[in-house]
C-alpha cells in the first residue's frame, strides 16, 4: 500500500512539474530574468534525470513482467509434474500388487517343483532296488516262479505279471520327470515374469525420482524469481520515489504557468458512447496482476483495440508516450489545477504531441493494452491539484 501511495505522489508531481515545463512561455511573478535562467537549467537537469528514472522504470517493468510469466510458466509445469507423479505413484501400485501375486505362484511353483524332484528321487530309488533285487535274487525267483505255479499257463502268467510291475515302475518314473520338466518351466516363466515386473518398478522408480527432481528444481527457480520481483519492485520504488523529489521542488510554482481551460463543469465522455462500461472503478482494489490490495488511481472502461479514445476537455498535452506501468500514455493539463490521464494506448496509438494544444472531444489516442494490463481497455484518471480524484465526480453518469 505505501508504494501505491507513493506511485500515486510521483504521478501527481510528475503532472504538475509537466504543467510548469509546458507552461514556460508564460512569465514567472515575482521572478527576476537571473533566477528564471537558473530555474530553466534547474528544469533542463531535473527533465534529463526524470527521462532516465523513467526509461529505467520501463526497463524494469518489462522485467517485472516477463518475471511473472517465467513464474507462471514454472507454475504450470510444476502441475504437471504433480500430475505425472501421480499417475507413476499409481502404476508403481499396481505393479506392486502384480509383483506380490506372481512372487507367491513363484513360491508355489518352486515347493511343487521341490517336491516333483523329491517324487523323482524317490521314484528313482525304488526301481533301483526292485531291479537290484531282480538281478540279485532274478534266478531263485524264476525258480519260485516255476516250482510255485501250478501249470504252465500258471507259470507265464506269473512271469507275465512280473514284466508289467518292472514296466509300470518305468512309465511311472518317465511321468514324474515330464511332470517335473513341467515344473520347472512353470516356475522359469514366473520367474522371467516376476523380473519383468521388477524391471518395470525399478524404471517406474527412476521416472518419479525424475519428476520429483524437476519439481524442486522449478520451485527453487520459482523461489529465486520471487526474490527477483521483490528487488524489481524495490527499484521501481526507489525510482517513483526519485521523480517525487525531482518534481517537489516545483511544485510551489506550476499553479502558476497553468492556462487556464477548464472552468468548472461535466467533462466529455473519453469513449465513443457505447462503451460505458467500468470494469474497475476508482479506489481500493486487488490489482489484476500483481494480485496485491492497491488503490485504482482511476476506472478502467473497455473497449475494442483501436477504438478511439477523445480528450475530455480541451487543453495543453504535457506527456505523450509509454509511461511505466500505464504503458502508452497521454497526459493533458486543462488548467485550474485540473488534468486527465490516458492509459495502457495501444502501440502506435498516441495521436498528439507533448506541447500541442487540443479541442475537447478530439481524438488523441486509441485503446490497447501496454503497460501492465490484462486486457483492452482504457485506464481513465483525473487528477485535481496533483491529487487523483474520482472521475464520475467530473464525467457524471453514463
Amino acid at each position: 500500500m505505501k508504494r501505491t501511495q507513493q506511485k500515486w505522489f510521483s504521478i501527481g508531481t510528475i503532472v504538475l512539474f509537466l504543467l510548469f515545463l509546458w507552461g514556460g512561455s508564460y512569465p514567472l511573478a515575482a521572478s527576476s530574468n537571473t533566477n528564471e535562467a537558473k530555474l530553466r537549467a534547474e528544469l533542463e537537469r531535473i527533465k534529463q534525470e526524470q527521462a532516465r528514472a523513467k526509461v529505467m522504470t520501463q526497463q524494469l517493468t518489462q522485467k517485472l513482467s516477463q518475471n511473472k510469466s517465467t513464474q507462471k510458466k514454472l507454475n504450470q509445469e510444476i502441475q504437471y509434474l504433480d500430475m505425472k507423479m501421480n499417475e507413476t505413484e499409481q502404476s508403481m501400485k499396481r505393479l506392486q500388487s502384480d509383483i506380490d501375486e506372481t512372487e507367491k505362484k513363484a513360491q508355489q511353483a518352486a515347493a511343487d517343483l521341490d517336491a516333483a524332484e523329491a517324487r523323482v528321487e524317490e521314484r528313482n530309488r525304488l526301481l533301483r532296488e526292485r531291479v537290484k533285487a531282480l538281478y540279485v535274487h532274478g534266478k531263485t525267483s524264476y525258480l519260485e516262479v516255476v516250482l510255485t505255479s501250478k501249470d504252465f499257463t500258471d507259470f507265464l502268467s506269473r512271469l507275465d505279471m512280473m514284466g508289467k510291475i518292472v514296466a509300470h515302475d518305468q512309465d511311472l518314473l518317465e511321468k514324474n520327470k515330464q511332470d517335473q520338466a513341467l515344473i520347472a518351466a512353470k516356475k522359469q516363466e514366473i520367474d522371467q515374469y516376476l523380473a519383468d515386473l521388477k524391471q518395470k518398478y525399478a524404471e517406474l522408480e527412476r521416472k518419479k525420482q525424475e519428476f520429483a527432481s524437476m519439481h524442486k528444481e522449478r520451485r527453487v527457480q520459482i523461489a529465486s524469481l520471487q526474490s527477483q520481483a521483490v528487488d524489481y519492485e524495490k527499484e521501481i520504488e526507489k525510482y517513483d520515489e526519485q521523480l517525487s523529489q525531482l518534481v517537489k521542488e516545483y511544485n510551489r510554482i506550476n499553479q502558476e504557468l497553468a492556462k487556464v481551460y477548464w472552468t468548472g463543469g461535466v467533462l466529455a465522455w473519453p469513449l465513443p458512447t457505447q462503451y460505458t462500461t467500468i470494469s474497475s472503478p476508482f479506489g481500493p482494489r486487488v490489482h489484476p496482476i500483481t494480485k496485491k490490495q492497491s488503490f485504482h488511481s482511476g476506472i478502467d472502461l473497455p473497449a475494442p483495440d483501436g477504438t478511439t479514445i477523445y480528450a475530455a476537455e480541451s487543453g495543453k498535452v504535457i506527456l505523450a508516450e509509454y509511461y511505466g506501468g500505464y504503458g502508452n500514455t497521454v497526459i493533458i493539463d486543462h488548467g485550474a489545477g485540473m488534468s486527465t490521464l490516458y492509459g495502457h494506448i495501444r502501440p502506435g496509438g498516441i495521436k498528439v504531441k507533448a506541447g500541442q494544444v487540443v479541442e475537447r472531444g478530439q481524438k488523441i489516442a486509441e485503446v490497447g493494452t501496454t503497460g501492465l494490463s490484462t486486457g483492452n481497455h482504457l485506464h481513465f484518471s483525473v487528477l485535481k491539484n496533483g491529487d487523483y480524484v474520482n472521475p464520475m465526480n467530473y464525467l457524471g453518469k453514463k
